[in-house]
This record gives structure tokens, C-alpha cells and sequence, in this order.
């Protein structure tokens, strides 16, 4: 049976805010400056256990090395938790650059005061990850994401260089011939 606080509640036609709106903004850095080359990354909203609830459009880093996800809008109070993420697939990890595989949580807290919605966003950042969990601490640097390009392989010195050497002669209707000549070697 329901009290009459709990028929008030179900019946209350709640009132209407205007939305509140988050824009993500991250950037990425390759061998230590801002990255022109295109790099792409994903938004996935989670509940509470991490199960994934929404994933957003994928983007990639602009020339400037910047990108942003949103805005993001919210019409309701409450807690709200996305990652952020680099996109790597198995090219890339055999590519010519070292992946950064940080994932970054956002929890968005919108509140309410009156008529107006309020967002706060606070950034976490992966600071270990095994089989079991991963941990989350709060980060309050800049939202990045580094790589790195791999150095090219040397080839191998010859520790002993061959040398070759050619010799010939010319015949001519069956003897050798006391006649000058040259020849080409060509690979």
C-alpha cells in the first residue's frame, strides 16, 4: 500500500529546467608536441559498474592536435560517469607509433538550484589496470593523450663485407684472344 507522500511523488509533474550542457575537451601530443597527425577516440557513457549505457560519435584530433566531445546535455539532476579513450586497433599497435592506452573518466554532478541546472565535471585518470580492476585516481592535469613514434629498426652491419672479383677473357673462333675488351657487371 502507498502513503500519500509516496502518490505525491508518482503524481508530481516535475518542473522544467533549462538543460545544462559539458563539452570534453581533450588534446593529443605525438613525440611530445601537439599532434597533426590524426589520431581517434571514443565516449561511452557508464553506469555505476561500468557497464556501457551510450557510446558517442568517435573523433579524431584536429591539426592543432585538439578535439572535443559535445556538448553533452543533461535535463535531469543527477550523477553521471563517461571514459574517454584512444581507439586502437591491432594495426596500430603494429604501427609506427606507441599507443597511449590511458582511459579517462569524467563524472558529471548537475545539480539543481531553483530553476537551474548546474554541471561539475570531475576527471579521473587510469592509474593501474589487471584482470581483477582498475583503478581510478583524481586528476586534476590536463586531459592528454601522448604517443610516441617508434624508432625505425637499423638494419644489421655486415661485421664481413664480401668483396668480389672478376675475371675474363675473350675467345674468338675457339682461341683466346690477345684482343683488348671490356665488359659491364650490372645487378
Amino acid at each position: 500500500l502507498m502513503s500519500d507522500k509516496d502518490l505525491y511523488a508518482v503524481w508530481q509533474v516535475p518542473e522544467n529546467h533549462d538543460p545544462v550542457s559539458v563539452t570534453f575537451e581533450v588534446a593529443k601530443y605525438l613525440d611530445g608536441t601537439l599532434s597533426s597527425v590524426p589520431f581517434t577516440f571514443r565516449l561511452v557513457q557508464t553506469d555505476a559498474d561500468g557497464a556501457t549505457i551510450a557510446s558517442y560519435p568517435e573523433v579524431q584530433n584536429d591539426a592543432n592536435g585538439a578535439f572535443a566531445f559535445g556538448p553533452v546535455t543533461f535535463t535531469e539532476s543527477g550523477t553521471y560517469t563517461f571514459t574517454v579513450s584512444e581507439l586502437i586497433s591491432y594495426s596500430d599497435l603494429n604501427g609506427p607509433y606507441t599507443m597511449d592506452t590511458t582511459i579517462y573518466k569524467a563524472v558529471v554532478t548537475v545539480t539543481e538550484a531553483g530553476d537551474t541546472l548546474t554541471a561539475d565535471v570531475d576527471w579521473l585518470r587510469q592509474t593501474s589496470s589487471s584482470e581483477d580492476a582498475v583503478v581510478f585516481l583524481p586528476y586534476n592535469g590536463k586531459i592528454m593523450f601522448q604517443n610516441y613514434t617508434k624508432d625505425e629498426p637499423t638494419p644489421p652491419e655486415d661485421p664481413d663485407p664480401v668483396s668480389v672479383t672478376f675475371e675474363g677473357a675473350k675467345y674468338q673462333d675457339g682461341t683466346r684472344s690477345s684482343v683488348p675488351f671490356t665488359f659491364s657487371l650490372v645487378q
